[in-house]
């Protein structure tokens, strides 16, 4: 519900102002229901006639969007693992608005369709289907991580590759309980890793070149910078509620 709830924010937000303001309101609201689905769309718009440029530079936006709302949910649900993970997304956070904003500042017009408008966040399905996928991978996580906190860092990754928000909740309900701050933090940022992996596959797959070209180079920066973060600055060591 928790999910559900911040994702109906960017849903109002998108029917309030509407999709033909521009691609930069209905990518980044879009993007607080999901940064991957509004990747695909402005991919295909991209595909079937859209400036390509412009596009990009609004999913780069959005897959900024995407760490600041998982940092969110870690803030609102187990603050002690931004000491691990804190630094290292606000980083990478940096790398996707910085990139973001040079694209689109560069050039000022958008042609062809809008992207289209996110879907319901409530709508009976998609809960479900979001229920069953959080019930599955958090089953997994909790047997391959009993004992070692390596599994659940791999399934973090895996899971992570088709949703963030799943991974990342899956990693969290285990602090305290077999995972300790360091490997949540671990799991959170591999999750993020991998999902924008996954988010540059699907705007290969879908778009022109011109699309996802300068998307790769800002999920190169982004995870780089994140990286160099996470190794470099100090860990702060939280209190677990």
């Amino acid at each position: 519900m928790l999910t559900a709830a911040i994702s109906f924010l960017g849903y109002i937000a998108v029917r309030v102002l509407g999709t033909t303001r521009g691609v930069l309101v209905s990518g980044l609201a879009g993007a607080v229901i999901s940064s991957t689905a509004v990747t695909l769309s402005l991919a295909r718009t991209a595909r079937t006639g859209g400036d390509p440029w412009p596009l990009a530079g609004a999913a780069i936006l959005a897959a900024g969007v995407s760490a600041i709302r998982v940092t969110a949910i870690v803030a609102i649900i187990a603050p002690a693992v931004l000491g691990v993970a804190g630094l290292a997304i606000l980083a990478a956070f940096a790398g996707f608005a910085a990139c973001g904003s040079l694209i689109l500042l560069s050039r000022h017009t958008v042609s062809g369709e809008d992207a289209q408008s996110p879907r319901n966040p409530f709508e009976v399905g998609p809960l479900i289907l979001f229920a069953v996928l959080f019930a599955v991978v958090s089953t997994v996580s909790a047997a391959l991580s009993v004992g070692s906190s390596g599994g659940m860092v791999a399934t973090s990754a895996i899971s992570g590759l088709f949703d963030v928000d799943i991974a990342v909740l899956s990693a969290l309900r285990l602090l305290g309980q077999s995972a300790t701050v360091e490997a949540v933090g671990h799991a959170v940022l591999l999750a993020l890793a991998t999902n924008a992996i996954g988010r540059l596959s699907i705007a290969a797959a879908a778009g022109p070149v011109r699309f996802w070209l300068p998307l790769a180079g800002a999920t190169v920066a982004a995870i780089a910078l994140g990286y160099a973060a996470f190794a470099t600055l100090p860990h702060f060591e939280w209190p677990v509620p």
